[in-house]
């Protein structure tokens, strides 16, 4: 019995690992008339003991598009970067993403941004 439950602990541990390792990030909804609207891919290398970050910023002017959806994934897994959506977003017409990477590993990811 004693033997099942740490064969369940390191199951679970080794499925939260494998999870963790890119982060895949969409807010909102894509429709069928929508269109790309800015994309960028970031890629910062690694310090050593230290967290990598970077805003991605889509401020355009004059303009009456509206997001829609906004998509911030990894690239490869391994740089096991996270995304997060500061301002503006779906329903906005700018948007502001930080991008933040596991302390001591590299960031690559890309960032859509998409409207109608």
């Amino acid at each position: 019995m004693k033997y099942l439950g740490v064969m369940a602990f390191i199951a679970v541990t080794a499925t939260l690992l494998a999870v963790s390792e890119g982060t895949n990030s969409t807010w909102g909804v894509v429709g069928p008339r929508d269109i790309l609207l800015h994309r960028e891919i970031v890629s910062l290398d690694w310090k050593l003991f230290r967290v990598v970050t970077r805003d991605v910023e889509f401020y355009p002017r004059n303009t009456t598009r509206t997001i829609t959806a906004v998509k911030a994934f990894d690239i490869t897994k391994g740089s096991s970067g996270n995304a997060l959506l500061k301002r503006g977003g779906p329903g906005f017409r700018n948007a502001t993403i930080h991008l933040k990477s596991q302390r001591g590993r590299s960031l690559h990811m890309a960032v859509e941004i998409i409207g109608h």
